[in-house]
C-alpha cells in the first residue's frame, strides 16, 4: 500500500480483491425492481449496519440505506454529490430476474453519508461490487471505493492503488495505520470486458483481511496482522463516510473512483471466510 495515501488521507481501508468477470446489477427496494438473490442474502446476514444498493432513481439525489433496522436505529441514507450517474445497468450476475438491475456510475462524484458512530465499529466488514472503467494506459492515481476517516487518521478505506492493485487500510490515529494489498493486479485488460469484481475487507481487532473475487476465478484473500486494536472515530473528530471518493471535505475531489459501484455494505463484525465465500459465489452465479 502506498504510505502517501495515509499521509494525504488518514484513513483505514478495508478491501477484498479477487478477479471476477461478468455483467449485471440489481435494482432494490428503493428503485423500481425487487431485490435480487444477492441483495436478499446480504439483507439477511447478521450484524449488517448499512447497505447502500446504489439502485436509486436519479430524481432522488440520494442513496438509500436498505439495511433492516430495529428502533431506535435509523437509516444511514447518503446524498449524491458531483458526477454520479444513477440508474445504470447493474453489475451483479445473480441479481437478474425479469430485468437487469441498476447501480451507479462514478466519474467525479461521490455518495456522502453523514457521520454516525455505528458506521465506525471496532471490528467490521466492508463489502462492495465494482467494475473499473479505466485502462492500464490511464493516469496512475489512487481511486477510492469507500473511505471513512478523521483528521488524525482514525478510520478505514478501500481503494485502487496507482499501480492497479486493490488495497485496504485501517488507522488508529496519530499516524498509525495497517494496510493490506491484494496479491493480484486489478483485471482491466482481459478479453471480452466488462469485469465485475467483488471486494470484501474484514477486521477482527487483530487481523485485516482483503478478499477479491472475479467471476470464474477463485476468491483470493490477503492478510495483515496487528497488535494494536482499531480505535473508532470519536464524535469530536467526526467525519462523513464517502463512497466513490476519498475525503473531499479535506481536499476537494480527492481520489475519485472511475467506474460502477453497487451493493456497498458495512457490518459491525468480521464476517467469517465461509460467509464471504458464500456471498461471492451467490453474487457471481447468474440465475438458471
Amino acid at each position: 500500500m502506498s504510505a502517501s495515501l495515509i499521509v494525504l488521507i488518514p484513513v483505514v481501508l478495508l478491501g477484498v480483491v479477487t478477479s471476477l468477470c461478468f455483467v449485471g446489477c440489481w435494482l432494490g427496494t428503493h428503485g423500481n425492481v425487487p431485490a435480487g438473490p444477492y441483495e436478499t442474502a446480504v439483507s439477511a446476514t447478521g450484524n449488517l449496519v448499512a447497505f447502500w444498493q446504489l439502485n436509486d432513481l436519479p430524481q432522488t439525489g440520494s442513496a438509500f440505506d436498505a439495511a433492516p433496522k430495529q428502533p431506535p436505529l435509523v437509516a444511514f441514507n447518503g446524498t449524491v454529490v458531483g458526477n454520479v450517474t444513477q440508474n445504470v445497468t447493474g453489475i451483479i450476475p445473480s441479481d437478474l430476474v425479469d430485468t437487469l438491475a441498476t447501480c451507479a456510475l462514478f466519474t467525479n462524484g461521490s455518495v456522502k453519508v453523514d457521520f454516525h458512530q455505528e458506521l465506525n465499529p471496532a471490528t467490521f466488514t466492508l463489502e462492495a461490487w465494482v467494475r473499473p472503467n479505466w485502462t492500464p494506459a490511464d493516469p496512475q492515481v489512487q481511486r477510492a471505493v469507500l473511505v471513512s476517516a478523521n483528521s488524525v487518521g482514525a478510520g478505514y478505506g478501500l481503494f485502487a492503488t496507482p499501480d492497479n492493485f486493490w488495497e485496504a487500510q485501517i488507522g488508529t490515529g496519530g499516524g498509525n495505520f495497517l494496510s493490506v494489498k491484494a496479491t493480484q493486479s486489478i483485471f482491466l485488460d482481459l478479453p471480452n470486458p466488462p469485469f465485475s469484481q467483488y471486494l470484501a475487507v474484514t477486521f477482527d481487532g487483530m487481523m485485516l483481511t482483503l478478499f477479491v473475487g472475479v467471476v470464474g476465478v477463485p476468491l483470493v484473500a490477503a492478510f495483515q496482522g496487528t497488535t494494536a486494536n482499531f480505535v473508532r472515530e470519536q464524535p469530536m473528530n467526526a467525519t462523513s463516510l464517502f463512497i466513490g471518493m476519498g475525503l473531499p471535505e479535506t481536499l476537494t475531489g480527492m481520489f475519485p473512483f472511475n467506474g460502477f459501484i453497487q451493493d456497498v455494505a458495512v457490518y459491525n463484525v468480521a464476517l467469517d471466510a465461509g460467509t464471504i465465500q458464500a456471498h461471492f459465489t451467490l453474487g457471481s452465479t447468474p440465475p438458471g
